[in-house]
């Protein structure tokens, strides 16, 4: 039968096909977007583990132990102190800088982490490597020889500086490490030397090893080092950790547990890997939603139209069939051939299908689709499904006997009425709980998904076409004429005699109209929400990190229409820690944007206002007010760091608005 009609079959496998297909794509693109978001969140994390240990011998040893675990990629013996004082003797005199952080890392430690980028020179063994802030205020090159004071009344610690670098993950090198706590990111500190860890462990360490012990207020001040630091540091091989986030977590979740198992007792992890891929997994959900509102709809398009293709062949089909059957053919041994034929038909649609998808996720996304086994079992799932639907429902057509169809079931159960009152329904009880798909929109992508937010719109889609049907019959019923005495005449009466035709293919235009809608609709609606995300994340288009000046140099450059001034840096609320932006609220919306949704109790120009009208004013988050029991005009007294004395003195503020969103502030505690 396949061979007798090659045009009609080739039709059958081309509208298949192209069904498959956009499941095959949506397959594809999830699948690349879900990896992509995995190889994002692992490349932004800059230090996956930190374990503490408790002398410089055990580092090395559980660092080598660690190395050795299946799916981690490098392990290195590490080390945090602090240093009062440093000098460095230039031909102008002495420049002295005051206290700071020393980092101790091996010598190789920049061919596996990227926690410090090297702008000069390199770190080696009896020398000193310094931050770019630091060799600044110490007018230090390298080849200079300084002396570092690593206790005051003690001799210093003389090096020679063999390069100068950038440290680009200070708040996570300097965290607390309480692995019952896990990432607490902290404030850096300002000045930071970095050693080897051999120089560091003979010439330094053996300074502070007759220290005092630190008080419990000093010891409670987050980033501050008060005394050595002992640790373990780990990367998590990235080639062990595929799929979407979710599983990325869970897959790195395993590897720590393993390496802490095997090393029982010597180590646990601060996992900073599991806590960005946390995030990322609720990020994720944003694609699963896609994959739910696009592809279902497009699958079922897909099936109507093969289903019509199907129908397309019913008339000759029925000759065949009732042939066979003249013949000594059973109904089940037809309706088993009919199944066969499908089954091929649907297997050659499904390969081509994802041919088809292949090439058009590739023209979209680019790189390699390691997801092509899945899409190409969608593919021709659906081909076959598609095809088996649509043969054994014409063949049971064609084998059925003559007469006057009646009406179908769904118009005598009314379930079109029944699907447009349910969806009615379910809409009035969203919209009167409040409940909404998006818990918070304009910063927090995690998704509350219930199967209620999407029975609402799919039973207002099936309802809507349903009842476009049943209106549609009663409209060519009444302008249908008794006698045909013109044009317009016959054309009506021809359509009534042909309304199951019709209103199948209305069914199938009603369905690709909602379909292009609910296209339309998304991609505005992501596309809007991806750039206030975007800008939520890094503060702006484009973020320039510099001295003190750089506004003017970035406001010059061709193509930017604005820019803003903003300093980032923290300060403390009674105990806790928390980040503080400093803006200036005259021109921060030319650099950024600003939603009222983002604020309590004011559009987002009134806070503007009051920060310009009040010099010591301040923004407070919302989680901030509630647990310090804040209003309006309250005062708020600040401890902030001094970085030239390494003390803690107190600011004055007074409380002009609420905050609940920042552009680039953290999701809880903060102040603008």
């Amino acid at each position: 039968m396949l061979a007798r009609s090659p045009l009609q079959t080739a039709i059958r496998i081309l509208v298949l096909a192209a069904s498959a297909a956009l499941l095959g794509a949506m397959v594809l693109f999830v699948g690349h977007s879900l990896r992509t978001m995995t190889g994002s969140a692992v490349r932004s994390v800059p230090l996956d583990w930190q374990g503490p240990v408790a002398s410089a011998t055990a580092a090395e040893r559980v660092a080598r132990d660690v190395g050795r675990q299946p799916g981690v990629k490098a392990a290195v013996p590490a080390a945090t102190a602090p240093f009062a004082g440093i000098r460095n003797h230039t031909d102008a005199g002495a420049v002295q800088a005051g206290s700071g952080s020393i980092l101790a890392v091996p010598s190789d430690y920049l061919s596996h982490f990227q926690t410090l980028r090297m702008l000069r020179g390199s770190l080696r063994e009896g020398a000193v490597v310094l931050d770019q802030q630091l060799a600044a205020t110490l007018q230090a090159q390298v080849g200079d020889r300084v002396a570092v004071t690593v206790r005051r009344g003690q001799a210093p610690v003389r090096l020679s500086v063999s390069g100068v670098a950038v440290v680009t993950a200070g708040d996570v090198l300097f965290q607390p490490l309480n692995p019952l706590v896990g990432p607490a990111a902290a404030q850096p500190p300002a000045d930071i030397a970095i050693v080897p860890f051999r120089t560091f462990a003979a010439k330094v360490a053996p300074r502070l090893a007759s220290a005092p012990a630190p008080t419990a207020a000093a010891a409670a001040v987050p980033g501050v080092a008060v005394g050595v630091s002992w640790q373990v540091q780990a990367q998590v091989d990235p080639a062990a950790l595929g799929g979407s986030p979710r599983h990325a977590y869970d897959l790195a979740n395993r590897i720590r547990n393993r390496a802490e198992r095997q090393l029982t007792g010597r180590v646990q992890f601060v996992d900073n890997l599991s806590d960005g891929l946390s995030t990322a997994a609720g990020d994720a959900l944003y694609a699963e939603a896609l994959y739910i509102m696009l592809a279902v709809p497009g699958a079922l398009v897909g099936l109507g139209l093969a289903y019509l293709a199907a129908l397309g062949a019913v008339e000759r089909d029925r000759r065949t069939l009732r042939l066979l059957r003249a013949r000594g053919a059973s109904r089940r041994r037809l309706l088993g051939l009919a199944a066969l034929e499908s089954v091929a038909v649907g297997f050659a649609a499904g390969v081509l299908g994802t041919a088809g998808a292949l090439l058009a996720t590739r023209a979209l996304v680019g790189g390699s689709l390691r997801e092509w086994p899945w899409a190409l079992v969608t593919c021709v799932g659906v081909g076959v499904a598609g095809a088996l639907a649509a043969r054994i429902a014409t063949g049971r057509g064609a084998l059925a006997d003559g007469g006057r169809p009646g009406k179908p079931l769904w118009q005598r159960l009314y379930l079109d009425l029944i699907a447009l009152a349910i969806s009615g329904l379910v809409y009035w009880l969203t919209a009167r709980t409040g409940f909404s798909a998006v818990v918070n929109p304009d910063s927090n992508p995690t998704l509350s998904l219930s199967v209620y937010m999407f029975l609402a719109p799919a039973l207002l889609w099936i309802g809507a076409t349903l009842l476009l049907v049943r209106l549609r019959g009663r409209l060519f019923a009444r302008l249908v004429p008794s006698r045909a005495t013109s044009p317009m005449g016959y054309l009506l009466a021809s359509a009534g005699r042909r309304t199951a035709a019709i209103n199948r293919g209305l069914v199938l235009v009603a369905l690709l109209l909602a379909f292009a809608v609910n296209l339309g609709v998304f991609a505005a609606t992501y596309d809007q929400q991806a750039r206030v995300d975007a800008q939520l994340t890094l503060g702006a288009d484009v973020v320039v990190t510099g001295a003190t000046g750089v506004e003017s140099a970035v406001a010059g450059v061709p193509g930017v229409a604005g820019t803003t001034a903003l300093d980032h840096t923290y300060a403390y609320v009674g105990p806790d820690l928390q980040d503080t932006f400093g803006i200036d609220a005259a021109t921060f919306t030319k650099g950024s944007s600003l939603r009222d949704s983002f604020f309590v109790g004011g559009t987002a120009q009134q806070m503007l206002q009051r920060l310009r009208a009040r010099p010591d004013g301040i923004l407070v988050s919302k989680e901030t007010v509630t647990d310090y029991s804040l209003n309006e005009g309250d005062l708020l007294r600040l401890r902030t760091l001094d970085h030239r004395t390494g003390g803690f003195h107190v600011v004055p503020f007074h409380v002009v608005g609420v905050v609940q969103e920042f552009p680039s502030a953290p999701r809880d505690s903060f102040m603008v």
